[in-house]
């Protein structure tokens, strides 16, 4: 018997994708047709995580019957898109919770500036993902840290805004109660994204000094002890700052990917 080498698993996830596919197909076909209006706030919510679970299940299925071979950055970015992606689900979700409620003239700057800056920093470690897990490996040695950050976004995403309406009149002492536990989460991500850039920290220190101590170590420094004192500060002005401060150290650079570190290293000669 011929033994199958590790370089073909395309026939193998098309076999996958396929019988997924069938299977969404067949579980589709049985699904009642249903209103909003005659859901219950339990069967809805049971709707809403089976459409969640089918979302879920085709955009494995499709990956699969799509691809005719995965490389492991490959593999793994499906899961991890994932797991952002449904940080942003919880989100936006949560912001959509608050127009269906018509509480969004209630909504106060702490919070909406709060969800901008989550909104932004899942995009940037997004993109952050296509450098720094270029040759990451499919075992926990190589997962444990971007699992772990992705799992930090979706739960300080799923906790920005209230989920119960009452506290929709006290937005400003839910944020208040919350915000160590959100930004904490986001503190430890950042740390868990140095972790996944370990590889290019050492290559850019070994070939490109100049932009890692006049660019990398500043800028990280800069958003970390700006998140460092967002949750120190009390006052509501001091927050809103700090917020903006945050949203503009992570909008400016990935504006442009690279080019702030392109520049410093024009200047010295790198090529």
């Amino acid at each position: 018997m011929a033994v199958r080498s590790k370089r073909e698993p395309s026939f193998e996830l098309r076999d996958v994708g396929r019988v997924l596919l069938r299977g969404l197909g067949r579980s589709l076909a049985r699904r009642p047709a249903f209103s909003k209006f005659s859901l219950c706030p339990r069967q809805s919510c049971a709707a809403s995580i089976s459409r969640h679970r089918l979302a879920i299940a085709a955009a494995i299925a499709l990956l699969c019957s799509g691809a005719p071979a995965l490389d492991s950055f490959s593999y793994f970015i499906v899961f991890y898109a994932l797991i952002l992606g449904l940080a942003l689900t919880e989100l936006l979700g949560g912001f959509a919770h608050m127009i269906r409620a018509r509480a969004l003239k209630k909504l106060e700057p702490q919070t909406a500036l709060l969800a901008l800056f989550i909104l932004i920093d899942i995009c940037s470690t997004w993109v952050d993902g296509w450098l720094s897990l270029k040759h990451v490996t499919v075992d926990f040695a190589g997962l444990w840290a971007p699992v772990l950050l992705a799992i930090c976004f979706y739960l300080a995403a799923s906790v920005v805004f209230p989920h119960d309406e009452a506290d929709h009149e006290r937005l400003a002492d839910y944020y208040r109660e919350r915000k160590r536990f959100i930004v904490g989460l986001l503190f430890a991500g950042e740390l868990l994204i140095h972790v996944t850039y370990l590889g290019v920290f050492k290559d850019r220190l070994a070939h490109q000094p100049a932009v890692f101590w006049l660019w990398t170590i500043p800028y990280n420094l800069a958003i970390e002890g700006s998140m460092i004192a967002l949750m120190l500060v009390s006052s509501r002005r001091a927050n809103i700052a700090f917020l903006v401060a945050l949203i503009l150290l992570l909008t400016i650079p990935y504006w442009d990917e690279d080019a702030i570190p392109h520049a410093v290293a024009h200047s010295y000669g790198y090529a």
